[in-house]
C-alpha cells in the first residue's frame, strides 16, 4: 500500500490513514488464501494486530524492544513470534506474553535475515506465507530474491489521477532499484491495484 505521494503509512505509522475498503478487502482475500501471515513487530505496533482470524500470525521481531502488541497476548489464535536465537531468550516482552516463541539461528547478532527466515518458516510445515512488510524487510527479501510475487496498491484522492508512469513511480520508491516486472494492473476507484513478478 502506498499513496501517490510515496507514502507508505499515516502520521501514526499505519497503513489505515491511506488504505481504503477495496484495498482491505483484497488484503483479507490473500489472507484466505495464505496458511502464516508474516509482519515485523514494528508494524505488528503500529497497526496494533490483534491477530488475522483467517490464517497464522507471525511477527519477527530484532533485538530491539518492541511495544504494545495486541496479537502477542493473544489467546484465541496462534500467534508465532520469530525472533533471533541470541536475543530471544533476553526479550522481556517475549517473557511477558502468551504467543509461541520460534527461536531462530542466525549468523548476524540480533538479526534474523531473510534466508534464515525463509527457512523456519519452512521447517514449521508452512508453504503459503503472505508477508506484509514495510519497505525495510521488503528491500531485505528483494534483494535476496525471495519474493514470487509482489501485490502492490497505490491510492490516490478524489481530485487527483493515475497515469502510465503511476505504478513504476510506485515500485522504485518501494524498492530502489529493485528488478520487479509489472505483469498485471486495474483501477478500481481510487485504487490502482498492481502485480509484480521477479524480472
Amino acid at each position: 500500500m502506498v499513496n501517490v505521494e510515496g507514502e507508505f503509512a499515516d502520521e501514526n505509522g499505519s497503513s489505515r490513514g491511506i488504505s481504503s475498503p477495496e484495498d482491505r478487502a483484497l488484503l483479507l482475500h490473500l489472507r484466505k488464501l495464505s496458511d502464516v501471515v508474516l509482519v515485523s513487530a514494528k508494524s505488528a505496533e503500529a497497526e496494533q494486530l490483534s491477530s488475522t482470524s483467517l490464517s497464522t500470525l507471525a511477527i519477527v521481531l530484532g533485538a530491539g524492544p518492541a511495544g504494545h502488541i495486541p496479537a502477542m497476548a493473544a489467546t484465541k489464535d496462534r500467534v508465532l513470534v520469530f525472533a533471533p536465537r541470541n536475543a530471544s531468550h533476553e526479550s522481556p516482552l517475549l517473557q511477558s506474553y502468551t504467543s509461541e516463541l520460534v527461536p531462530v539461528a542466525n549468523r548476524v547478532p540480533d538479526r534474523i535475515s531473510p534466508s534464515e527466515l525463509v527457512g523456519a518458516i519452512d521447517s514449521l510445515g508452512f508453504r503459503f506465507p503472505l508477508s506484509e512488510f514495510g519497505p525495510g524487510w521488503l528491500n531485505q527479501l528483494a534483494s535476496e530474491g525471495v519474493i514470487d510475487e509482489l501485490c502492490l496498491t497505490v491510492t490516490k484522492k478524489s481530485d487527483q489521477s493515475f497515469d502510465a508512469q503511476t505504478p513504476l513511480l510506485a515500485i522504485q520508491g518501494l524498492l530502489p532499484g529493485s528488478r520487479m516486472s509489472l505483469s498485471a494492473s486495474y483501477e478500481v476507484g481510487d485504487n490502482l491495484f498492481t502485480r509484480w513478478s521477479p524480472a
